[in-house]
């Protein structure tokens, strides 16, 4: 039988602590099991760590509670088993995810979890409803060769800890690093960062309809999986992805305002690495996943999710509050669409992948599905991460101090270079050179100086470039396009109307019914160049794990398409 990837570094197992006194105890002071070290990227190879390092870095509720008292874990029915004990109080939630847990069985599909790329994800919350614990793997649950992987939040160090447990060479688990090291030069992208880019859990379905999990919106069945799966605990008492969403962006919403203030120094007067702040706003630091979210008694038309258009998470959210209109009549008709899937030969195909945009089978594929995925619109969008981080720029609280760093006008000015390409965006990536060119700033009266600086880089540069007389902006320098709303005295309501004058030109387009009409196909065909320049794109390619994630098509693979200011897909320059 030819193997498929059964396991996943992108959702496996978790485990966050919050709202707990973490101090440094006997547990973690005096552990002595061994626990190995191996940071990949870092270490050549797993070494034993020593007990000042264990003193130092694992002050976990896994790391004390499990690993320094040698408790067995080598499964995720043993972790259960520990933490299900009453004396820790918890509350426990179990989640299914799998890319083909909505292909329905038959004779060339049988019942089969690993056939789907099923994983378990189970959650333990104290009596408050606080989320404790998270832990996932692939089923069953009894399971005891499954790679694991545990991330436990560290109080006394305000990061995520990594582990990780491999069958092979050993039994053990292994410290594979904390949320620092996802940004460091030898780890970027690689271990456990490789899927956690910016060293925190993630979810990468988490808005409605949750394409891949069992929710309530489509319940993963008994259907295709065995009977010994569907009597496994994780399984048989599943619940819903809507409950798992809100725990996992709680989170990040613990981590980030800790990982600003570990960029300010003790009196709160100084900035320190400026980019990597900024980096969440001017880069695509992570995406996530969303399709469409049916509408009840609607199947005739659907439409795409809003941040495939532009940011609209961040730019119509209440911190910047944009006024602009998205039509109603952005709606695709049922029928263009499944003509469309058609004649590109639309399928899900479960293989091994391989490729630059891992869009072909390193053998031949185990099975092959006409059709696309289970809700249309299936995209990447901006991460929740950078959404958030772009939130708490403009408006955090840290230590009794409400902290302005940077306005809601410099988001917009950054967001609207090239704003109708909201990720992978090249043009305005290439920002990002100026807030390395700042490297500090400072705060006064609970604001910093961190977008002026950037802007007096920005505006250097653009002095010395030829002058752009495009009255579209579309053909205009990254730096000419930021000072266009930055310098605007009026720049909110500008930005309105030049964003529904956007949006009317999508609208104009979709709704277009003749013949010689495009404008729907051409949005769809935008919609599978985005599913490959996510997989070719280092390090987001890597959410790419397994084949059923993304349909296969005949379209071509390159160029890589893009949208211009007046809402036509055009090539990638």
């Amino acid at each position: 039988m030819n193997r498929i990837r059964l396991f996943t570094r992108c959702i496996v197992v978790f485990l966050l602590v919050v709202n707990i006194n973490m101090a440094q105890s006997s547990e973690s002071a005096n552990c002595s099991s061994t626990i190995y070290r191996f940071i990949e990227g870092q270490d050549s190879q797993p070494t034993v760590m020593a007990p000042e390092e264990k003193t130092k870095e694992l002050n976990d509720v896994f790391a004390k509670s499990i690993l320094c008292s040698g408790l067995p874990a080598a499964s995720l029915k043993q972790i259960t088993t520990h933490l299900d004990n009453p004396s820790h109080d918890f509350v426990k939630k179990q989640y299914v995810v799998a890319e083909g847990g909505q292909i329905p069985v038959s004779t060339a599909i049988p019942s089969s979890a690993s056939l789907r790329n099923m994983r378990y994800t189970v959650s333990w919350a104290d009596v408050h409803g606080t989320p404790m614990v998270f832990g996932s793997s692939s089923p069953p649950s009894d399971n005891t060769s499954n790679f694991l992987q545990v991330i436990a939040f560290d109080e006394s160090k305000q990061r995520f800890n990594f582990y990780e447990r491999f069958d092979y060479p050993r039994t053990d688990y292994f410290w594979a690093g904390d949320s620092s090291w996802a940004r460091k030069k030898k780890t970027i992208g690689v271990g456990c960062f490789d899927c956690h880019h910016n060293g925190v859990p993630i979810m990468k379905e988490l808005k409605i309809p949750w394409n891949n999990w069992s929710s309530e919106r489509a319940n993963i069945t008994n259907s295709i999986v065995s009977l010994k799966i569907q009597n496994d605990p994780p399984f048989k008492n599943r619940i819903g992805a809507q409950e798992l969403e809100p725990t996992i962006k709680g989170a990040s919403s613990k981590y980030y305002p800790n990982f600003i203030r570990s960029h300010i120094n003790d009196n709160f007067t100084q900035i320190t690495n400026v980019s990597e702040l900024l980096r969440f706003v001017i880069v695509t630091t992570t995406v996530n996943l969303e399709s469409t979210n049916p509408l009840p008694g609607n199947a005739n038309t659907f439409a795409f999710p809003k941040d495939f258009w532009i940011a609209d998470s961040i730019l119509r959210g209440p911190l910047i509050g944009l006024d602009y209109n998205i039509p109603q009549g952005l709606m695709f008709s049922v029928d263009n669409y499944k003509k469309f899937l058609k004649t590109t030969d639309s399928r899900l195909v479960q293989c091994s992948l391989k490729g630059a945009t891992k869009s072909a089978c390193v053998e031949p594929p185990q099975f092959t599905v006409l059709g696309s995925t289970h809700f249309a619109g299936f995209t990447p969008v901006l991460g929740n991460e950078d959404v958030l981080m772009s939130n708490l720029l403009i408006r955090v609280g840290i230590e009794r101090k409400l902290l302005k760093l940077i306005s809601p006008k410099f988001i917009t000015a950054i967001l609207m270079v090239d704003f109708q390409n909201p990720i992978f965006s090249q043009k305005r990536n290439s920002l990002i050179q100026y807030a390395k060119a700042v490297g500090t700033a400072t705060i006064a009266n609970n604001s910093s100086n961190m977008a002026s600086l950037v802007a007096s880089k920005i505006t250097t540069a653009s002095s010395q470039q030829e002058k752009c007389n495009d009255i579209t902006l579309d053909t205009c320098t990254a730096e000419q396009q930021f000072l266009f709303v930055w310098e605007d005295a009026n720049w909110k309501a500008n930005t309105e109307k030049r964003i529904n004058a956007y949006f009317q030109a999508i609208d104009k387009n979709i709704s277009c019914t003749t013949e010689s009409c495009t404008g729907q196909d051409e949005y769809l065909k935008l919609l599978v160049s985005q599913h490959r320049q996510m997989a070719a794109t280092t390090p987001l390619g890597n959410l790419v794990e397994f084949s059923l994630l993304f349909p296969f098509s005949s379209l071509p693979i390159s160029p890589f398409l893009r949208m211009n200011v007046v809402g036509k897909v055009v090539a990638s320059d």
